[in-house]
């Protein structure tokens, strides 16, 4: 029985916890910014598992990828007003890649240069993904991120990958014009939001932010636990230190990854995914604030792009005055209607719900 009401009251204080940490204000007109390379997906799920030299019959189709593009798809069907900052392709495929965004109302603010980058997505019997790219092309200098680009943009949601050469010196820009720009224009930006980190960046140069900065905000996707066993976890971190994120997914295998004693720890809000198990959101300091339970799905066919979904259905959530529960059970909605499908969008159809802001952030 004591065990018992232990496990109620710890339920009831995390649930507290998770009301009084709200999300910072995104001001009462949003701009959701996200940034990243438009991609071709070719998903192959064979009938029967591969052999070595051999031939097998599979299920091949061909859809519009992307960490960057994929999240600014979700977040503008759920209803919010997005902008896509990047590369795209200079070519037909290209060209096609970035009409579709905006027919689903992403403003498109892209440099077209090189091929289309391609994704090869091998899809396991249990709708698992491991993906082969090449995006040789993609290549972002800091000519190619303009003023123009970033006007306006209230929070700027970005992959940990962008960080690496060659689109290193276009990100930090990206970042430090966001930081540097007017933000948010609600008074206070709420008891959650984490001072921003004056780290440094690339060269030793200040990293945009600081603890006084006015700005606008930033939302880190740790990527995939490859990308951290390939830079290693303390450089990582350093990386999300220095560019301190407002809001960091990470996923199941990334999270053990960065932090292998089970201590979550980063300079703002982090949001850890755990597939079919609850979402935990941690506070800067490492302490839990909520569970959020995932509803269950009839059948999962291909988890290519659930994390991006839930991205975007969280940003769309949080643009609209969303408290932080509200945001992630947006991003379950949304991720729940992806794995159910081929491919890493909703489909076009999509209508988002009508959503209740939260009164406290919605001033």
């Amino acid at each position: 029985m004591k065990a018992a009401s232990q496990s109620v009251c710890a339920r009831t204080c995390s649930y507290a916890l998770g009301m009084l940490y709200e999300l910072p204000s995104l001001g009462p007109s949003p701009l959701v910014g996200v940034m990243g390379c438009m991609v071709q997906d070719v998903i192959v799920k064979p009938a029967a598992p591969l052999v070595p030299g051999g031939s097998t019959a599979s299920q091949i189709v061909f859809a519009p990828g992307g960490f960057g593009p994929n999240v600014a798809w979700t977040a503008a069907l759920e209803g919010a007003a997005v902008r896509f900052v990047g590369q795209t392709g200079a070519d037909t495929i290209g060209s096609l890649l970035a009409d579709e965004l905006q027919e689903v109302g992403v403003e498109v603010a892209v440099t077209r240069k090189g091929a289309t980058a391609t994704v090869v997505v091998l899809v396991g019997a249990d709708g698992q993904r491991t993906m082969a790219y090449d995006t040789s092309s993609f290549a972002l200098s800091a000519q190619d991120v303009t003023a123009e680009q970033l006007a306006g943009v209230s929070v700027l949601h970005l992959y940990e990958g962008l960080f690496d050469s060659p689109t290193a010196e276009g990100t930090w820009r990206a970042v430090q014009m966001v930081r540097s720009g007017p933000g948010p224009t609600a008074p206070g930006n709420g008891p959650g939001q984490p001072a921003h980190a004056s780290g440094n960046g690339p060269g030793g140069a200040a990293s945009p932010g600081g603890a006084d900065s006015q700005g606008g905000l930033v939302s880190l996707d740790a990527g995939n636990v490859a990308r951290i066993m390939q830079v290693g976890r303390s450089s990582f971190l350093d990386l999300v230190d220095r560019l301190a994120p407002e809001v960091f997914f990470a996923n199941e295998e990334e999270a053990e990854a960065l932090w292998p004693q089970g201590r979550v720890k980063a300079p703002g809000l982090v949001i850890v995914k755990h597939g079919a198990s609850p979402t935990v959101a941690y506070s800067p300091d490492g302490e839990e604030l909520l569970k959020v339970e995932v509803a269950p799905v009839a059948e999962v066919v291909d988890t290519t792009g659930a994390g991006d979904a839930m991205a975007g259905g969280f940003l769309a959530a949080w643009a609209a005055g969303c408290g932080l529960r509200q945001a992630i059970e947006a991003g379950h909605r949304t991720a729940r209607t992806v794995v159910t499908q081929y491919g890493a969008r909703l489909p076009r159809s999509w209508q988002p719900p009508a959503r209740r802001p939260n009164p406290q952030v919605a001033q």
